[in-house]
């Protein structure tokens, strides 16, 4: 599996973490933020990673 391809499964599963964690948060009480950390840390080693990948192969939109 190539590395653009693992940043961007974290990015994606670091998403779906976080939309877990903020269902849980909107509809229980006790430590339900706890549940996005996750998600939150997968995006923030992951992202980074797959927007200098991109950037370095000429493949970033901004």
């Amino acid at each position: 599996m190539s590395k653009l391809r693992v940043a961007t499964v974290l990015v994606i599963i670091g998403t779906v973490l976080i939309v877990i964690g903020t269902v849980v948060l909107i509809t229980s009480a006790d430590g339900a933020p706890l549940a996005a950390v996750p998600g939150l840390l997968l995006l923030f080693i992951a992202w980074p990673a797959l927007v200098r990948y991109r950037r370095s192969h000429g493949k970033a939109r901004d």
